[in-house]
Protein backbone atom coordinates (compact mmCIF):
# COMPACT_ATOMS: atom_id res chain seq x y z
CA UNK A 1 0.00 0.00 0.00
CA UNK A 2 2.51 2.52 0.49
CA UNK A 3 4.49 1.49 -2.39
CA UNK A 4 1.49 2.49 -4.49
CA UNK A 5 0.49 5.41 -2.33
CA UNK A 6 4.38 6.56 -3.47
CA UNK A 7 4.11 5.44 -7.30
CA UNK A 8 1.30 8.15 -7.13
CA UNK A 9 2.21 10.97 -5.52
CA UNK A 10 5.51 10.76 -7.98
CA UNK A 11 2.94 10.33 -10.66
CA UNK A 12 1.24 13.67 -9.60
CA UNK A 13 4.27 15.28 -9.69
CA UNK A 14 5.56 14.41 -13.05
CA UNK A 15 2.44 15.50 -14.35
CA UNK A 16 2.96 19.49 -14.06
CA UNK A 17 6.25 19.09 -16.06
CA UNK A 18 4.78 16.95 -18.89
CA UNK A 19 1.82 19.29 -18.92
CA UNK A 20 4.71 22.14 -19.62
CA UNK A 21 6.84 19.90 -21.64
CA UNK A 22 3.20 20.06 -23.73
CA UNK A 23 2.88 23.41 -23.24
CA UNK A 24 7.04 24.68 -24.64
CA UNK A 25 6.22 21.99 -27.62
CA UNK A 26 2.88 23.79 -28.47
CA UNK A 27 4.24 26.73 -30.70
CA UNK A 28 6.87 24.46 -32.67
CA UNK A 29 4.01 22.07 -33.97
CA UNK A 30 2.17 24.75 -34.78
CA UNK A 31 4.70 26.62 -37.13
CA UNK A 32 5.50 23.18 -38.19
CA UNK A 33 2.04 22.66 -39.29
CA UNK A 34 1.84 26.10 -40.93
CA UNK A 35 5.03 25.62 -42.93
CA UNK A 36 3.26 22.20 -43.95
CA UNK A 37 0.37 24.06 -45.30
CA UNK A 38 2.62 26.92 -46.48
CA UNK A 39 4.58 23.99 -48.62
CA UNK A 40 1.17 22.50 -49.66
CA UNK A 41 -0.03 25.71 -51.00
CA UNK A 42 2.86 26.60 -52.48
CA UNK A 43 2.52 23.31 -54.79
CA UNK A 44 -0.92 24.57 -55.35
CA UNK A 45 -0.02 28.04 -56.77
CA UNK A 46 3.10 26.62 -58.70
CA UNK A 47 0.39 23.88 -60.24
CA UNK A 48 -2.01 26.62 -61.39
CA UNK A 49 0.94 28.84 -62.65
CA UNK A 50 1.67 25.92 -65.02
CA UNK A 51 -1.37 25.14 -66.29
CA UNK A 52 -2.82 28.60 -66.67
CA UNK A 53 0.01 31.15 -66.25
CA UNK A 54 1.82 32.33 -69.18
CA UNK A 55 3.65 29.49 -69.87
CA UNK A 56 4.56 26.72 -68.10
CA UNK A 57 8.59 27.58 -66.64
CA UNK A 58 7.98 27.82 -62.58
CA UNK A 59 11.60 29.59 -63.12
CA UNK A 60 11.06 32.99 -63.79
CA UNK A 61 12.14 36.76 -63.93
CA UNK A 62 15.59 37.03 -62.69
CA UNK A 63 15.76 33.44 -61.72
CA UNK A 64 15.77 32.47 -65.10
CA UNK A 65 19.38 34.11 -65.29
CA UNK A 66 20.52 32.79 -61.57
CA UNK A 67 19.63 29.56 -62.71
CA UNK A 68 21.31 29.49 -66.25
CA UNK A 69 24.81 28.76 -64.50
CA UNK A 70 23.16 25.65 -62.73
CA UNK A 71 21.90 24.59 -65.96
CA UNK A 72 25.30 25.30 -68.13
CA UNK A 73 27.56 23.98 -65.71
CA UNK A 74 25.54 20.68 -64.74
CA UNK A 75 23.49 19.93 -68.00
CA UNK A 76 25.85 21.80 -70.97
CA UNK A 77 29.22 20.89 -68.84
CA UNK A 78 29.92 24.52 -70.22
CA UNK A 79 30.01 28.07 -69.41
CA UNK A 80 28.26 29.66 -72.19
CA UNK A 81 24.87 31.01 -72.17
CA UNK A 82 23.43 31.66 -75.57
CA UNK A 83 21.35 28.43 -75.19
CA UNK A 84 20.53 28.50 -71.74
CA UNK A 85 18.63 31.80 -72.61
CA UNK A 86 17.09 30.63 -75.66
CA UNK A 87 15.48 27.37 -74.07
CA UNK A 88 14.49 29.39 -70.38
CA UNK A 89 13.45 32.79 -71.58
CA UNK A 90 10.98 32.40 -74.06
CA UNK A 91 7.77 33.21 -74.18
CA UNK A 92 10.05 36.43 -72.48
CA UNK A 93 12.36 38.43 -74.45
CA UNK A 94 15.68 37.42 -74.10
CA UNK A 95 17.97 38.87 -71.69
CA UNK A 96 20.17 42.11 -73.29
CA UNK A 97 23.02 39.91 -72.29
CA UNK A 98 22.16 37.07 -75.15
CA UNK A 99 23.61 40.20 -77.72
CA UNK A 100 26.98 40.62 -75.59
CA UNK A 101 29.74 38.27 -75.41
CA UNK A 102 32.85 38.56 -73.38
CA UNK A 103 36.54 39.02 -74.27
CA UNK A 104 36.98 35.20 -75.02
CA UNK A 105 33.76 35.23 -77.33
CA UNK A 106 31.02 34.05 -75.05
CA UNK A 107 27.86 34.94 -73.70
CA UNK A 108 27.90 36.41 -70.40
CA UNK A 109 25.56 36.32 -67.23
CA UNK A 110 25.78 39.45 -64.75
CA UNK A 111 24.44 37.59 -62.02
CA UNK A 112 26.58 35.88 -58.97
CA UNK A 113 27.13 32.18 -59.19
CA UNK A 114 25.94 31.21 -55.45
CA UNK A 115 21.84 30.01 -56.11
CA UNK A 116 22.95 27.73 -58.52
CA UNK A 117 24.65 25.81 -56.06
CA UNK A 118 21.92 26.02 -53.59
CA UNK A 119 19.96 24.70 -57.25
CA UNK A 120 22.75 21.94 -57.86
CA UNK A 121 21.05 19.23 -55.37
CA UNK A 122 17.71 19.86 -57.37
CA UNK A 123 19.01 20.09 -60.83
CA UNK A 124 20.69 16.51 -60.80
CA UNK A 125 17.83 15.23 -59.49
CA UNK A 126 15.80 16.31 -61.71
CA UNK A 127 18.39 15.26 -64.47
CA UNK A 128 18.17 11.49 -63.20
CA UNK A 129 14.37 12.22 -63.53
CA UNK A 130 14.35 13.28 -67.13
CA UNK A 131 16.17 10.53 -68.00
CA UNK A 132 13.97 7.81 -66.77
CA UNK A 133 10.52 9.52 -67.47
CA UNK A 134 9.14 8.32 -70.69
CA UNK A 135 8.54 11.77 -72.82
CA UNK A 136 10.27 13.78 -70.51
CA UNK A 137 13.68 15.68 -72.19
CA UNK A 138 16.80 16.17 -70.57
CA UNK A 139 17.48 19.74 -71.48
CA UNK A 140 17.58 21.56 -67.87
CA UNK A 141 14.55 23.67 -69.21
CA UNK A 142 11.52 21.37 -69.44
CA UNK A 143 9.30 20.00 -66.86
CA UNK A 144 11.11 17.80 -64.52
CA UNK A 145 13.85 20.44 -63.81
CA UNK A 146 10.65 22.99 -63.42
CA UNK A 147 9.15 21.04 -60.99
CA UNK A 148 12.07 19.59 -59.05
CA UNK A 149 14.15 22.63 -58.92
CA UNK A 150 11.27 24.79 -57.73
CA UNK A 151 10.04 22.03 -55.22
CA UNK A 152 13.57 21.87 -53.67
CA UNK A 153 13.85 25.37 -53.40
CA UNK A 154 10.35 25.99 -51.93
CA UNK A 155 11.33 22.74 -49.59
CA UNK A 156 14.80 24.31 -48.45
CA UNK A 157 13.38 27.89 -47.75
CA UNK A 158 9.98 26.62 -45.46
CA UNK A 159 13.19 24.68 -43.46
CA UNK A 160 14.64 27.99 -43.24
CA UNK A 161 12.02 28.96 -41.40
CA UNK A 162 11.50 26.95 -38.85
CA UNK A 163 15.04 26.77 -38.31
CA UNK A 164 15.28 30.12 -37.25
CA UNK A 165 12.80 29.87 -35.07
CA UNK A 166 14.29 27.06 -33.76
CA UNK A 167 17.92 29.37 -33.18
CA UNK A 168 15.70 32.16 -31.65
CA UNK A 169 14.61 29.86 -28.80
CA UNK A 170 18.23 28.48 -28.18
CA UNK A 171 19.02 32.35 -27.63
CA UNK A 172 16.51 32.67 -25.50
CA UNK A 173 13.35 33.82 -26.81
CA UNK A 174 10.06 32.65 -25.48
CA UNK A 175 9.08 29.49 -28.40
CA UNK A 176 5.34 31.30 -28.81
CA UNK A 177 7.22 35.03 -29.25
CA UNK A 178 9.83 32.89 -31.95
CA UNK A 179 7.02 31.08 -33.16
CA UNK A 180 4.53 33.94 -33.62
CA UNK A 181 7.14 36.10 -35.34
CA UNK A 182 8.64 33.32 -37.58
CA UNK A 183 4.87 32.85 -38.84
CA UNK A 184 4.27 36.92 -39.36
CA UNK A 185 7.78 36.88 -41.06
CA UNK A 186 6.52 34.36 -43.76
CA UNK A 187 2.60 35.47 -43.99
CA UNK A 188 2.76 38.99 -43.33
CA UNK A 189 5.70 40.11 -45.86
CA UNK A 190 6.05 40.05 -49.60
CA UNK A 191 8.59 36.81 -48.49
CA UNK A 192 5.59 34.50 -48.58
CA UNK A 193 5.55 35.17 -52.59
CA UNK A 194 9.04 34.19 -52.92
CA UNK A 195 8.31 31.21 -51.75
CA UNK A 196 5.30 30.40 -52.75
CA UNK A 197 5.22 31.71 -56.08
CA UNK A 198 9.06 32.49 -57.06
CA UNK A 199 11.33 30.44 -55.05
CA UNK A 200 13.84 30.78 -57.91
CA UNK A 201 14.67 33.88 -57.16
CA UNK A 202 17.38 34.52 -54.47
CA UNK A 203 15.40 35.98 -51.32
CA UNK A 204 13.96 33.12 -50.04
CA UNK A 205 17.05 31.38 -50.47
CA UNK A 206 19.32 34.33 -48.61
CA UNK A 207 16.27 33.52 -45.71
CA UNK A 208 17.11 29.94 -45.42
CA UNK A 209 20.80 29.95 -45.46
CA UNK A 210 20.69 32.58 -42.89
CA UNK A 211 18.25 30.56 -40.65
CA UNK A 212 20.02 26.94 -40.95
CA UNK A 213 23.77 29.18 -40.25
CA UNK A 214 22.03 30.75 -37.11
CA UNK A 215 20.64 27.38 -36.05
CA UNK A 216 24.06 25.88 -36.21
CA UNK A 217 25.67 28.88 -34.64
CA UNK A 218 23.35 28.91 -31.95
CA UNK A 219 23.66 25.34 -31.11
CA UNK A 220 27.29 25.02 -30.26
CA UNK A 221 28.28 24.94 -27.16
CA UNK A 222 30.48 27.02 -24.56
CA UNK A 223 33.77 25.79 -25.23
CA UNK A 224 35.21 25.90 -28.96
CA UNK A 225 36.43 22.23 -28.53
CA UNK A 226 32.79 20.93 -28.24
CA UNK A 227 32.37 21.70 -31.66
CA UNK A 228 33.51 19.91 -34.44
CA UNK A 229 35.45 20.30 -37.38
CA UNK A 230 32.87 19.56 -39.68
CA UNK A 231 30.51 22.16 -37.77
CA UNK A 232 32.79 24.73 -38.10
CA UNK A 233 33.60 24.21 -42.09
CA UNK A 234 29.37 23.74 -42.35
CA UNK A 235 29.33 26.96 -40.68
CA UNK A 236 32.14 28.74 -43.15
CA UNK A 237 30.42 27.41 -46.27
CA UNK A 238 26.99 28.78 -45.12
CA UNK A 239 28.52 32.37 -44.82
CA UNK A 240 30.00 31.70 -48.15
CA UNK A 241 27.17 30.70 -49.92
CA UNK A 242 24.85 33.74 -48.48
CA UNK A 243 26.60 36.23 -49.75
CA UNK A 244 27.31 34.06 -53.52
CA UNK A 245 23.45 34.03 -53.29
CA UNK A 246 23.16 37.76 -53.21
CA UNK A 247 26.63 39.90 -52.98
CA UNK A 248 24.83 42.76 -50.78
CA UNK A 249 23.82 39.88 -47.87
CA UNK A 250 27.21 40.38 -46.45
CA UNK A 251 25.69 43.06 -44.11
CA UNK A 252 23.99 40.02 -42.50
CA UNK A 253 27.35 38.28 -41.71
CA UNK A 254 28.32 40.56 -38.33
CA UNK A 255 24.86 39.09 -36.23
CA UNK A 256 25.91 35.67 -37.81
CA UNK A 257 29.81 36.12 -36.30
CA UNK A 258 28.57 37.13 -33.09
CA UNK A 259 26.15 34.22 -32.88
CA UNK A 260 29.06 31.83 -33.11
CA UNK A 261 31.49 33.60 -31.42
CA UNK A 262 29.95 34.60 -28.34
CA UNK A 263 30.69 33.53 -24.57
CA UNK A 264 33.98 32.21 -26.00
CA UNK A 265 35.68 35.30 -27.73
CA UNK A 266 37.97 35.37 -31.41
CA UNK A 267 40.15 32.15 -31.09
CA UNK A 268 42.07 29.78 -33.84
CA UNK A 269 38.87 27.86 -33.51
CA UNK A 270 37.55 30.36 -36.62
CA UNK A 271 40.24 29.73 -38.79
CA UNK A 272 37.93 26.57 -40.58
CA UNK A 273 35.13 29.05 -40.74
CA UNK A 274 36.87 31.47 -42.36
CA UNK A 275 38.68 29.39 -45.02
CA UNK A 276 35.71 27.39 -45.69
CA UNK A 277 33.91 30.55 -46.78
CA UNK A 278 36.65 31.78 -48.66
CA UNK A 279 36.74 28.94 -50.26
CA UNK A 280 33.04 29.69 -51.17
CA UNK A 281 33.66 33.00 -51.71
CA UNK A 282 36.62 32.51 -54.50
CA UNK A 283 34.04 30.55 -57.11
CA UNK A 284 32.77 33.86 -57.96
CA UNK A 285 35.87 35.41 -59.57
CA UNK A 286 36.89 31.86 -60.84
CA UNK A 287 33.29 31.24 -62.50
CA UNK A 288 33.84 34.53 -64.09
CA UNK A 289 37.44 33.69 -65.17
CA UNK A 290 36.26 30.94 -66.96
CA UNK A 291 33.64 33.14 -68.39
CA UNK A 292 35.49 36.15 -69.20
CA UNK A 293 39.01 35.32 -69.51
CA UNK A 294 39.96 37.43 -66.70
CA UNK A 295 40.00 38.46 -63.07
CA UNK A 296 36.86 40.58 -62.11
CA UNK A 297 34.04 40.55 -59.49
CA UNK A 298 32.17 43.32 -60.69
CA UNK A 299 29.21 41.68 -63.32
CA UNK A 300 27.22 44.95 -64.02
CA UNK A 301 29.32 47.13 -66.76
CA UNK A 302 26.14 49.00 -67.44
CA UNK A 303 24.17 49.60 -63.63
CA UNK A 304 25.55 51.17 -60.83
CA UNK A 305 24.83 53.32 -57.72
CA UNK A 306 23.66 56.57 -59.57
CA UNK A 307 20.75 57.44 -57.68
CA UNK A 308 21.20 60.02 -54.89
CA UNK A 309 19.81 60.73 -50.93
CA UNK A 310 15.98 60.95 -52.85
CA UNK A 311 16.78 57.17 -53.41
CA UNK A 312 17.49 56.21 -50.07
CA UNK A 313 14.03 57.84 -49.26
CA UNK A 314 12.06 56.44 -51.98
CA UNK A 315 12.83 52.79 -51.78
CA UNK A 316 11.75 53.18 -47.69
CA UNK A 317 8.58 55.43 -48.46
CA UNK A 318 7.81 55.75 -51.58
CA UNK A 319 4.32 54.23 -53.48
CA UNK A 320 6.59 52.90 -56.41
CA UNK A 321 7.10 49.68 -53.87
CA UNK A 322 8.33 51.61 -50.70
CA UNK A 323 8.98 49.60 -48.28
CA UNK A 324 7.27 50.64 -45.34
CA UNK A 325 4.27 51.09 -47.78
CA UNK A 326 4.03 48.10 -49.12
CA UNK A 327 4.53 46.09 -45.92
CA UNK A 328 4.59 47.78 -42.84
CA UNK A 329 5.65 45.08 -40.82
CA UNK A 330 9.40 45.82 -41.64
CA UNK A 331 8.87 49.25 -40.02
CA UNK A 332 7.12 47.51 -36.88
CA UNK A 333 10.43 45.02 -36.57
CA UNK A 334 12.66 48.85 -37.03
CA UNK A 335 10.49 49.99 -34.20
CA UNK A 336 11.31 46.77 -31.95
CA UNK A 337 14.65 46.93 -32.50
CA UNK A 338 15.77 50.34 -32.07
CA UNK A 339 13.38 49.71 -28.61
CA UNK A 340 15.50 46.86 -27.82
CA UNK A 341 18.68 49.18 -27.79
CA UNK A 342 17.63 50.41 -24.30
CA UNK A 343 16.30 47.07 -22.76
CA UNK A 344 18.25 44.40 -24.27
CA UNK A 345 19.43 42.65 -26.47
CA UNK A 346 20.87 45.22 -27.34
CA UNK A 347 24.20 43.78 -29.13
CA UNK A 348 21.95 41.64 -31.55
CA UNK A 349 19.10 44.45 -32.09
CA UNK A 350 22.24 46.73 -33.10
CA UNK A 351 23.30 44.47 -35.49
CA UNK A 352 20.04 43.68 -37.03
CA UNK A 353 19.47 47.35 -37.31
CA UNK A 354 22.91 47.66 -38.70
CA UNK A 355 22.31 44.83 -41.47
CA UNK A 356 18.81 46.97 -42.12
CA UNK A 357 20.81 49.94 -42.39
CA UNK A 358 23.58 48.63 -44.79
CA UNK A 359 20.42 47.69 -46.96
CA UNK A 360 19.51 50.94 -46.73
CA UNK A 361 22.22 52.56 -48.05
CA UNK A 362 23.10 49.78 -50.83
CA UNK A 363 19.49 49.45 -52.46
CA UNK A 364 19.04 53.34 -52.09
CA UNK A 365 21.59 54.43 -54.25
CA UNK A 366 20.96 51.46 -56.73
CA UNK A 367 19.99 53.15 -59.90
CA UNK A 368 16.86 50.59 -60.25
CA UNK A 369 15.97 51.53 -56.12
CA UNK A 370 11.74 50.20 -56.96
CA UNK A 371 13.50 46.76 -57.84
CA UNK A 372 11.61 46.13 -61.12
CA UNK A 373 8.09 44.62 -61.28
CA UNK A 374 8.31 42.74 -57.99
CA UNK A 375 6.21 42.49 -55.51
CA UNK A 376 6.88 45.28 -52.87
CA UNK A 377 10.69 46.26 -52.44
CA UNK A 378 11.85 42.06 -52.71
CA UNK A 379 15.72 43.71 -52.36
CA UNK A 380 15.05 43.84 -48.26
CA UNK A 381 13.70 40.82 -47.92
CA UNK A 382 16.64 39.25 -46.64
CA UNK A 383 16.99 41.83 -43.69
CA UNK A 384 13.55 40.21 -42.28
CA UNK A 385 15.81 37.81 -40.84
CA UNK A 386 18.38 39.12 -38.20
CA UNK A 387 15.35 42.17 -37.42
CA UNK A 388 12.99 38.75 -36.62
CA UNK A 389 15.76 37.51 -34.07
CA UNK A 390 16.10 40.54 -32.42
CA UNK A 391 12.25 41.72 -32.05
CA UNK A 392 11.38 38.41 -30.93
CA UNK A 393 14.27 38.35 -28.47
CA UNK A 394 12.73 41.30 -27.27
CA UNK A 395 9.50 41.14 -26.87
CA UNK A 396 10.07 37.35 -24.99
CA UNK A 397 11.44 40.10 -22.26
CA UNK A 398 9.01 42.27 -22.24
CA UNK A 399 8.05 43.56 -18.49
CA UNK A 400 4.22 43.77 -19.81
CA UNK A 401 3.79 40.24 -21.36
CA UNK A 402 -0.69 41.56 -21.38
CA UNK A 403 0.40 44.90 -23.29
CA UNK A 404 2.55 43.81 -25.40
CA UNK A 405 0.81 40.61 -26.56
CA UNK A 406 -1.78 43.04 -27.31
CA UNK A 407 -0.04 45.53 -29.25
CA UNK A 408 2.30 43.08 -31.18
CA UNK A 409 -0.71 40.99 -32.06
CA UNK A 410 -2.65 43.53 -33.49
CA UNK A 411 0.10 44.87 -35.81
CA UNK A 412 0.64 41.00 -36.84
CA UNK A 413 -3.32 40.58 -38.05
CA UNK A 414 -2.48 43.97 -39.71
CA UNK A 415 0.19 43.21 -41.41
CA UNK A 416 -0.77 39.79 -42.51
CA UNK A 417 -3.97 40.59 -43.73
CA UNK A 418 -2.85 43.71 -45.67
CA UNK A 419 -0.04 41.40 -47.22
CA UNK A 420 -2.86 39.27 -48.33
CA UNK A 421 -4.81 41.91 -49.78
CA UNK A 422 -1.85 43.35 -51.91
CA UNK A 423 -0.70 39.76 -52.62
CA UNK A 424 -3.94 38.78 -54.22
CA UNK A 425 -4.49 41.73 -56.38
CA UNK A 426 -0.85 41.94 -57.26
CA UNK A 427 -1.64 37.97 -58.94
CA UNK A 428 -4.54 38.72 -60.13
CA UNK A 429 -2.72 41.95 -62.07
CA UNK A 430 -5.25 44.03 -60.57
CA UNK A 431 -2.52 47.39 -60.31
CA UNK A 432 0.56 47.50 -62.20
CA UNK A 433 3.79 45.42 -61.12
CA UNK A 434 6.18 48.33 -62.06
CA UNK A 435 4.75 50.39 -59.21
CA UNK A 436 3.40 53.25 -61.70
CA UNK A 437 -0.03 53.69 -59.75
CA UNK A 438 -1.00 55.25 -56.25
CA UNK A 439 -1.29 53.58 -53.13
CA UNK A 440 -4.91 53.38 -52.69
CA UNK A 441 -4.64 51.43 -56.40
CA UNK A 442 -2.64 48.56 -54.79
CA UNK A 443 -4.51 48.48 -51.47
CA UNK A 444 -7.99 49.07 -52.88
CA UNK A 445 -8.04 47.25 -55.67
CA UNK A 446 -11.15 45.30 -55.26
CA UNK A 447 -13.13 48.01 -56.20
CA UNK A 448 -11.33 49.59 -58.76
CA UNK A 449 -11.71 48.09 -62.33
CA UNK A 450 -9.36 45.94 -63.53
CA UNK A 451 -6.15 47.44 -65.09
CA UNK A 452 -5.29 46.61 -68.88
Amino acid sequence: MTAARTEDTDERRRAPARHADRRRAAPATLLTALLAACALGSGLILLVSMRSGGSSALIVGDGKAYYAWARSALVDHDLDFGNDYRLLYPPDPLPDEAEARTPIGRVPNKYPVGLALVEAPGVLLADLLAHVVPGATADGASWPYQVVVAGWLVALELLGVLLLFRAMVRLGAAPTWAAASSAVLLAGTNLIHYVAKEPAMAHGAGIALFGIALYVAAGWPDRWSGVGLAGRLLFGALLGLLVLVRNSNVVLLPLLGWAAVRKRGVSTAVAPIVASCALILLLQPLSLYLLWGDLRLHTYPSEGFTADRFGVWNTLFSTRHGLFVYHPWYLVLVVLNCLALSRGPRTIAALALSSFAGLVVINGTWWCWWFGASFGNRAFVESLAPMTVGASLFVSRSRNPRRTALLCGAAAVAAILSNVDLWLGYLLHRYPHDGGHGITDAYLWFVHPPRP
